[in-house]
């Protein structure tokens, strides 16, 4: 069914203060393969496992870390890529096959590989009961948009692409942009029946929605404008596109523009993690909490993710070039990362959905991998 579209706009915020920084928890350095010289944004799960995409002089190579011990998948393949992973250790992407070039959807389990598309289509978010969202690029159609598990396909969508990442909710919800019957582009959300639950549009004075998380319920954080520069936030929450408001001199608000997919900014209890300014904060039920009152001029925040613990980590860029982490508890807690001992260049990426622990790179000298607890 099509819900009802308005727009609640938050007046009459309340800014909440953080308290001072409290001690750094314990850093384990996780092992990158031979030859690597970059990486790309690291993931890590509630089930002891971390990946990303590990670059050499050569080709780019999906890798997964179980309990600090990796596993490149598809060593011998052209190259290969790792979007998601779950709770037990099932990993979802794609390759490109020795002696091919075109990319192919794909799940391991245990490193031993399942194609799950054909030509020019990846796997891009696994649920915790199997469920893989596999998405194609179908010359001459544009875009099919299917769900695989245990052998089976179910097509949800075919027809023009619409752009960006599809996401899969924890609670099985699928929500694309896609183009609807009338041509016009829409994002669609699917309940884990398949069934088509919602057709968004941007409400008035606002440009283009692009999904970037979809909570157990179904709630979804969207990244928008009211036109360049001034990037918004929106949350659909109950049928009711919310705004949750800006800084008064500070018209951008937004989740991560450099680095925005495959993160977690809005949780299952419908807490928002977002940046107004140089500010990082919490939005819940229509209420602002500040967490850096501490931000100074010139302060480049970017929202890591957020967890059900309610944890927010984040990263900045600060006005003298130099760069800071922080970990944001519900309680007012905050926690400064630290890197790797010694190191003087990092950042974080990703933060795990049921504890105190981020993944990160530390850029000091040759690329290295870690993980910190707190």
């Amino acid at each position: 069914m099509r819900r009802a579209i308005t727009l609640a706009v938050v007046a009459g915020v309340v800014l909440v203060g953080a308290s001072p920084a409290a001690a750094a928890g314990r850093v384990q350095e996780l092992p990158v393969p031979a030859g690597t010289s970059t990486l790309g944004s690291p993931r890590v799960n509630g089930g002891g496992y971390a990946w990303t995409v590990s670059t050499s002089s050569s080709t780019d190579k999906a890798v997964v870390w179980h309990r600090g011990t990796p596993r490149v998948l598809e060593p011998d393949a052209v190259s290969s890529t790792v979007h998601d992973v779950n709770d037990r250790g099932l990993a979802v992407g794609s390759h490109v096959p020795q002696g091919g070039s075109l990319t192919r959807a794909a799940v391991w389990q245990d490193g031993r590989r399942t194609d799950v598309g054909g030509p020019y289509s990846q796997a891009v978010a696994v649920g915790e009961d199997g469920r893989v969202l596999v998405t194609t690029y179908v010359p001459e159609r544009g875009e099919r948009l299917e769900v695989w598990q245990r052998g089976r396909s179910e097509v949800l969508y075919e027809g023009p692409q619409g752009g960006g990442y599809p996401l899969l909710g924890d609670g099985g919800h699928v929500v694309h942009n896609v183009v609807d019957a009338n041509g016009d582009t829409v994002v669609r959300e699917w309940d884990k029946r398949g069934r088509v639950v919602a057709d968004l549009k941007a409400p008035a004075e606002y440009y283009g929605l692009s999904p970037l998380t979809v909570n157990r319920r179904g709630d979804i954080a969207f990244q928008t404008s009211k036109g360049y520069p001034n990037f918004r936030v929106l949350v659909w929450q109950d049928g009711v596109f919310s705004d949750p408001g800006s800084l008064p001199y500070a018209q951008l608000t937004h989740l991560n523009y450099l680095d925005p997919f495959f993160h977690t900014f809005l949780n299952d209890r419908g807490e928002l993690a977002y940046v107004s300014g140089n500010r990082v904060f919490r939005w819940h039920a229509g209420v602002l909490t500040d967490l850096t009152p501490d931000a100074g001029y010139g302060d480049l925040p970017y929202i890591a993710g957020i967890n059900n613990r309610g944890d927010i980590a984040a990263r900045y860029t600060t006005a003298d070039g130099t760069a800071r982490s922080r970990v944001f508890s519900r309680d007012g807690t905050v926690v400064d990362v630290t890197g790797l001992p010694g190191s003087t260049r990092f950042l974080i990426s990703g933060l795990n959905p049921d504890r105190k622990e981020v993944v990160g790179i530390d850029f000091s000298g040759d690329t290295r991998f870690f993980l910190q607890r707190f």
